[in-house]
């Protein structure tokens, strides 16, 4: 406790600066996904423990996050469907996180470069979305017990009741999320390079760790192993996927150096290898690779030099090979690789990229940085002040653009409508912006967006037809059913130039349900009556909804004596069923608009 309390200033003013650039976030609400995992969400609508570590939305498919939604679970019971709360919380874990990263550089590094590097940060722009996003707080829930547990690993002794803790913390960190998996290499590693090649305790609870977690996630939820397909990168093959890869890389490094375009849901995909997309990022990422290398080779030969003092002359004295720099660079670049690994899309993720899940790999980067910026200190002994000064200028600038961010994640018509600016070949980004200004009853800008998305030969003929069942029902909505009828028909008329995999049975049934509702509003029976029987029920020979409707059509030709005039009131349902409710998320939005990428 001495020790810290030396640099107790250094804690408040982590405090001060993350409370000032952060602070717009208190006025904002619940955006994107928050709406389906959170407000939404009924499972985490009571504290029901047992029923939190089983099967839901935090715990399915390719993913079990337990203590997740034990915390939203936690923070609803106190504050509902209010979000400040959400939001100090969240502010407050990412502050916490961050002194208890620069307690561990400090570590490494004099304690001007640990500080400086522990606030790039606490405001690089590219860790806005794990502060602002509410349903990113799981950036900061398995971070902060992943890095206390690589503190006490980093003790010469290791008693028994520091080694429990060290589990615990593991644990709590692999059970918010699958990334703090990564912390347990961490501290193998560390131990292993810095304390004492005597790991065989570490490596038995590590595999006690992940036992215990495959039971859990097994035997209690039944949650297996499986990975959702619904978007661009999933449908592809491994080898197209490598492809992505270097473009991947790329952006990453571009946003950390250069944050000034910053977006969400990003899907772009590539599928072939074109010299834009493909080899000069290949190149930057060869260049790149081939520095750290030089670097890392430098320091293993680069000499210790101890300055003695003999009859007050100053002498400099080699007595050994330093391999300070060395290990401090390969730990730091094993940080970078393993926490690429996981997001650079050899197993399939929900996106192509994702600002939050640089949350983990940014450190490693960070302490790459800071063993260069203490060679550069001592190889051309830069003064302290010309550090200071150059330090306070980058903060300065990241601190800005990351207050101008957090002002985006206001609410979802502010989001989605300044990322599209950046983003305008976001396409499920586009739609979603649909449906919520569908949602928000500003149907004339939803009316511009969708007639954009149906008529751009850029797109897809999925997200086309997409847009146009969403044109479609505006101008339904509008009292124009000739133009509504014919919008319809377009969109089915596209329909033979996807496949199943590109839109969900579920919304290609929609588009003639729909359409035969609108006759029936009509009075077109005849036109009903041939478009379910010739086409409707062909496709879908046992849906009862149809069927319904040709009854009804049928009834009010006189060819039929079982009326079904309720079913009226389930069609006008139908025709509603992607303009309302809250926002879903990009699987709940496949298999409410049949959209994919």
């Amino acid at each position: 406790m001495n020790t810290l309390a030396k640099y107790e200033k250094y804690f408040y003013l982590i405090l001060l600066i993350g409370f000032v650039v952060y602070f717009p976030i208190f006025f904002n609400g619940f955006v994107w996904d928050d709406f389906l995992y959170i407000v939404n969400n009924t499972q985490i609508h009571q504290l029901n423990i047992p029923v939190l570590f089983g099967p839901g939305l935090f715990n399915s498919a390719s993913f079990y996050r337990p203590l997740s939604s034990v915390y939203f679970a936690l923070v609803y019971a106190i504050s509902g469907q209010h979000a400040l709360l959400y939001h100090v919380i969240q502010l407050g874990l990412h502050i916490l996180s961050t002194i208890l990263l620069f307690i561990f550089f400090i570590g490494f590094f004099d304690v001007s470069v640990a500080f400086f590097l522990s606030l790039v940060f606490l405001v690089h722009p590219i860790n806005v979305e794990s502060v602002a996003y509410i349903g990113a707080s799981q950036s900061e829930l398995y971070f902060l017990p992943g890095i206390l547990a690589l503190i006490l690993a980093r003790s010469k002794i290791i008693t028994n009741r520091r080694l429990i803790w060290i589990i615990v913390l593991l644990l709590l960190a692999i059970f918010t999320k699958e990334t703090g998996f990564l912390f347990l290499f961490l501290v193998i590693v560390y131990r292993y390079v810095f304390v004492d090649k005597k790991i065989k305790i570490f490596l038995i609870a590590g595999i006690s760790i992940i036992v215990f977690y495959l039971l859990a996630r097994l035997m209690v939820a039944n949650v297996g192993l499986g990975m959702g397909t619904f978007i661009a990168i999933a449908g592809l093959t491994f080898s197209q996927r490598l492809l992505n890869i270097p473009l991947i890389i790329l952006y990453y490094v571009k946003i950390f150096f250069f944050p000034l375009i910053l977006g969400i849901w990003q899907q772009w995909v590539i599928t072939s290898p074109t010299i834009v997309y493909f080899l000069l990022p290949f190149v930057v990422c060869l260049l790149v690779i081939g520095l750290l290398v030089a670097l890392i080779l430098y320091c293993k030969k680069l000499p210790i030099v101890l300055t003695n003092i003999v009859k007050g002359k100053k002498q400099q004295v080699i007595l050994r090979k330093d391999h300070q720099h060395f290990l401090q660079l390969l730990f730091f670049t094993f940080w970078l690789i393993i926490g690429m690994g996981i997001i650079i899309q050899l197993v399939p993720l929900d996106m192509t990229v994702a600002d939050r899940w640089f949350y983990f790999p940014i450190v490693g980067l960070l302490g790459i940085l800071g063993v260069c910026i203490q060679l550069v200190k001592k190889s051309f002994k830069i003064q302290s002040r010309l550090f200071l000064y150059g330090a306070i200028l980058i903060i300065c600038l990241l601190s800005v653009r990351t207050f101008i961010r957090t002002f985006d994640y206001k609410d979802n018509l502010t989001l989605f409508s300044h990322d599209l600016k950046s983003e305008p070949d976001n396409l499920m980004l586009r739609d979603t912006y649909i449906l919520t200004l569908m949602n928000d009853g500003e149907n004339n800008e939803a009316f511009t967006n969708a007639k954009i998305g149906s008529t751009s030969t850029d797109n897809s003929y999925a997200t086309r037809i997409t847009d146009l069942n969403y044109l479609a029902l505006l101008y339904e909505q509008k009292n124009e059913y000739p133009q509504a009828i014919q919008t319809f028909k377009r969109a089915i008329a596209l329909l033979p130039y996807t496949t199943e995999r590109d839109l969900s049975t579920s919304f290609t049934r929609l588009l003639y349900v729909n359409l035969a509702s609108l006759y029936l509003n009509t009075s077109d029976y005849p036109a009903a009556v041939a478009l379910i029987k010739n086409q409707g029920l062909i496709k879908f020979p046992k849906d009862s909804c149809l069927s319904a409707e040709l009854e009804t059509a049928q009834y009010d030709l006189g060819n039929s004596t079982q009326p079904q005039k309720e079913t009226e009131m389930r069609n006008v349902q139908s025709n509603k069923q992607v303009n309302t409710g809250s926002m879903p998320s990009p699987e709940q939005l496949v298999k409410l608009c049949g959209f994919t990428q």
